[in-house]
């Protein structure tokens, strides 16, 4: 059997213990070995930590000194001497604030050369406090040395092709990466529903080593055809579709299924070593309500945009939401990081129309057991977690980004 069969099998099984449970409320977590697998168990009920309202720092002007105006703010995130990096892509550079705030450096800038970028994608911080970034049009990686200067390059143009992700420097200096490319049947016509292959990978200098390679994100696939061949294809994200999200911790890889709410942990030799669970999470069916909802959303963005015939955007939503597999279940986590102190933060999922408050984070430790529920402001796309602050991007009114860091508040 190979990799890529094995994982579908172990990722239907996982899918259909996962939807067959029942939700248990208990007091805390439990460690079993399964076959050689650490499996982890938490029932809370969990300590509950918030970010303070008010940012510790705010950075950004909407008029002034360009070194404080942002654009397309890919990152942000909190050396370990305090120092504030920020990667922008609308301005191809990288700029280093003190631990006050204040204005220090800028390296890069828009081209093909070394140390200039064309799009700048996804961004991780290491441990090691270096950047690595990947120029999603150069199709390069870049390390961002602490000493405020854009070190070596990396061509990823043998890496395979699709939408790619940074995950973190391993300890052996490897670059681990999701790479996420779209499936579908050319002979399908209309909009039809899929799910995009997900390969997380392992770059070194000389050679790329496949760790795991399984389904990954539902979505959508819309085509059409003229004489029985395709004339053209889109791809779209799916509503309320399940995702396969991806995290480096130590040379472990990590996998949270959305569907079927857990994590797997993942050694170098592509096997599970680790699966965590929480077993106070209901399964939620999506409803005719959740439909309902998220047709209205698109109504009103239509509207909010000035179109005064949006029947063709309903007609859009519609179809994709009839793609949708029978007994479709809410999302319950749509985003992953991993914070300095290696530990994981998973969101839970934010319905697309918005409007709540507040966002909420589950932290767990290296080991798989919850160490909390965090509260954050929903106007705030966070970035990069430590001890005791995180650090992400807020917008005004105006639409203007400003960089800014907010204490964590605990019980």
């Amino acid at each position: 059997m190979s990799m890529h069969t094995a994982w579908q099998v172990l990722f239907a099984a996982a899918l259909l213990a996962g939807c067959g449970r029942d939700s248990v409320q208990r007091t805390a977590a439990t460690e079993r070995d399964s076959a050689g697998i650490s499996i982890v168990e938490n029932t809370g009920p969990y300590a509950e930590w918030r970010v303070a309202p008010e940012p510790e720092i705010r950075l950004g002007v909407v008029e002034g000194d360009s070194a404080y105006q942002f654009h397309r703010i890919a990152f942000a995130g909190r050396l370990s001497d305090g120092r504030i990096v920020v990667a922008s892509a609308g301005t191809s550079d990288i700029r280093w604030y003190s631990a006050a705030g204040e204005y220090r450096a800028r390296a890069g800038r828009s081209g093909e050369g070394p140390g200039e970028f064309r799009a700048i994608g996804h961004v991780v911080l290491t441990a090691a406090d270096t950047l690595i970034l990947h120029d999603v049009r150069n199709r390069r990686l870049t390390w961002v040395t602490p000493d405020e200067t854009i070190g070596r390059g990396q061509p990823a143009s043998a890496l395979p092709s699709g939408v790619m992700t940074v995950l973190g420097q391993q300890p052996d200096g490897r670059v681990a990466l999701a790479i996420s490319a779209p499936t579908w049947d050319p002979h399908r016509p209309g909009v039809t529903y899929t799910r995009n292959t997900l390969s997380v990978v392992v770059l070194g200098e000389a050679r790329v080593d496949t760790v795991v390679r399984l389904p990954g994100n539902e979505t959508s696939i819309w085509a059409s055809f003229d004489g029985g061949r395709p004339t053209r294809m889109q791809q779209f994200g799916l509503p309320f579709g399940h995702s396969v999200l991806a995290a480096a911790l130590g040379s472990d890889i990590v996998l949270a299924l959305s569907e079927t709410q857990q994590l797997e942990f993942i050694d170098a030799g592509s096997s599970r070593r680790r699966i965590v669970r929480r077993l106070d999470l209901p399964v939620t069916l999506l409803t005719e309500q959740h439909r309902a909802r998220r047709v209205q959303q698109t109504i009103d963005e239509a509207r909010a945009r000035g179109q005064a015939n949006y029947s063709a955007a309903v007609d859009g939503i519609n179809q994709q939401l009839d793609a949708l597999p029978e007994g479709h279940t809410m999302p319950v986590f749509d985003r992953i990081l991993v914070d300095a102190e290696g530990r994981l933060w998973l969101r839970d999922y934010v319905p697309p129309w918005g409007g709540e408050p507040m966002q909420t984070w589950t932290v767990y430790r290296p080991d798989g057991h919850i160490e909390s529920r965090i509260s954050v402001p929903s106007s705030i796309m966070v970035m990069h977690t430590g001890r005791g602050y995180v650090t992400g991007v807020a917008r005004d009114s105006l639409d203007v980004e400003y960089v800014v860091v907010h204490a964590i508040e605990r019980d």
